[in-house]
């Protein structure tokens, strides 16, 4: 196995993290990040160490430092019930999450439900809420389009199809454009249908 040696920026020590198969070669966004498969789930690393799941480098606080070590964050981490791919992602949420990007939150949580799908393990609904609750925090904070069609599309997913109409009903007075309308139109066909799997956003 191949392996990549770094310093993590949590812990502060250098540790090796095995290559994945899909592990490097990608310049990717996230709307590559949303839409991918199985290529992009071996994009997250934990540190051997300490414990932290890194996907962006963007810093690590003091605060963040002392939330990897607390017994909340440890309690999931030794979890032997989660499987390893998903439990990163599942650090990597609460992670953002405690940092409150919330945008970055909502993609980590839907792509762990998105790994529960793709492995064709039983479905977590409590994950595809919190990508959900995520996503509506950023819409209040900073609405964007992406946000708020990623609101709906959870909502969606969840099978929560009349309180994902009636958010789609408030991003359609909210935005305008062609690519709004495009999405829009595309997840009220599919709440129509009751559909509730994953569908590529171009966003």
């Amino acid at each position: 196995m191949e392996y990549k040696h770094i310093l993590c920026p949590c812990c502060q020590k250098e540790v090796d993290i095995p290559l994945g198969k899909y592990s490097t070669g990608f310049d990717f966004n996230y709307s590559i990040l949303i839409n991918s498969t199985e290529e992009f789930f071996d994009l997250v690393d934990i540190c051997p160490d300490c414990g932290y799941v890194m996907l962006f480098d963007n810093g690590i606080s003091e605060e963040m430092k002392a939330y990897v070590a607390s017994d909340k964050y440890r309690n999931i981490l030794q979890n032997e019930g989660l499987e390893e791919g998903l439990k990163k992602w599942i650090l990597y949420a609460i992670l953002t999450e405690f940092d409150e990007n919330h945008t970055e939150a909502g993609i980590a949580y839907l792509k762990a439900y998105d790994y529960l799908e793709l492995k064709e393990m039983a479905a977590d609904h409590r994950l595809i809420k919190k990508a959900a609750a995520c996503f509506l925090r950023a819409v209040k904070e900073d609405c964007t389009f992406s946000d708020a069609v990623l609101a709906a599309d959870s909502m969606r997913r969840d099978g929560e199809m009349e309180k994902a109409r009636s958010f789609l009903d408030t991003v359609d007075e909210t935005f305008e454009g062609e690519l709004a309308e495009e999405l829009i139109q595309k997840e009220r066909a599919w709440i129509d249908l009751n559909e509730t799997e994953k569908k590529y956003l171009d966003i």
